[in-house]
């Protein structure tokens, strides 16, 4: 090989080595974003799923409220209706409608639930809203609503 051979290919291997680095740095940061995004939308799901529960148990409260202890008029006037559970907002709200079919008078109620976490438009903000219709057939219903 003669000398003027090897002068042209100096610098060869470097370039080569600069071009795997960049490869590699490049695929590490692709990993460390996937993974960052994995762990969000995980968290997300979680909260997602934390402020469903916590709306239903608004919902169950306020069935309780309505008709176990017999305080629809509490539940259904705009009362106050919210409290917390494990840091989310709930707020519960109800209507009722007097019907009679057949003879037979019930009440029906329309209850809506919501819970929320976090500020809107912040990254942690997440809300849940259930809504429930019952219809109350005890044996006098007009006497509980």
């Amino acid at each position: 090989m003669k000398k003027s051979d090897i002068s042209h290919q100096q610098g060869f291997t470097l370039v080569s080595a600069i071009f795997i680095m960049v490869i590699a740095s490049m695929m590490s940061i692709y990993i460390v974003s996937t993974t960052v995004t994995q762990q969000a939308t995980s968290t997300y799901a979680l909260q997602g799923v934390r402020a469903n529960s916590a709306a239903k148990s608004g919902l169950e409260w306020g069935v309780r409220r309505a008709l176990v202890d017999n305080q629809w008029a509490v539940i259904c006037t705009g009362a106050n209706n919210s409290f917390v559970v494990d840091g989310f907002n709930v707020s519960v709200a109800c209507t009722f409608v007097r019907h009679t079919e057949n003879g037979t008078p019930f009440c029906v109620f329309q209850m809506s639930s919501v819970a929320t976490f976090g500020n809107y438009g912040g990254t942690d903000f997440v809300q849940r809203r259930l809504q429930l219709v019952l219809s109350d057939n005890r044996a006098d219903p007009i006497s509980t609503c």
